[in-house]
């Protein structure tokens, strides 16, 4: 949500909680749920097709995702799609690591940039 005009709340007042809260983008985000990798791949082509920054789809096992973030409020939003069935790793956070680095949660939502690669 962007504030527009609302007596008391400056015009340019940042309402993206990962820079309020100084986490790198994507640490807090909404993650919404497409039926098949197929419905993933369509959703992503629609996004594209209305001229929205989209991100690769990840590997994020047992996921696909693609991540962009809203051009309002930047807020990172993605997509998912569950491709393989739970492992007993994938139910234990304890032991389900996912490929994580401060590049995957900047290079996410952006196609050019392959967000696997450590910094």
């Amino acid at each position: 949500m962007k504030w527009n005009g609302v007596a008391g709340v400056p015009d340019d007042f940042d309402t993206g909680i990962n820079r309020g809260l100084g986490v790198p983008p994507g640490t807090f985000h909404v993650a919404l749920r497409c039926s098949s990798l197929e419905a993933l791949e369509d959703r992503r082509k629609e996004l594209l097709g209305k001229g929205l920054t989209i991100g690769e789809i990840l590997p994020l096992h047992p996921y696909r995702s693609f991540f962009f973030d809203d051009p309002v409020n930047g807020l990172r939003l993605e997509y998912t799609a569950r491709v393989a069935d739970y492992t007993v790793e994938d139910q234990d956070p304890r032991s389900r690591i996912l490929p994580m680095s401060i590049r995957l949660f900047h290079d996410a939502a952006h196609p050019a940039m392959s967000p696997f690669t450590e910094i």
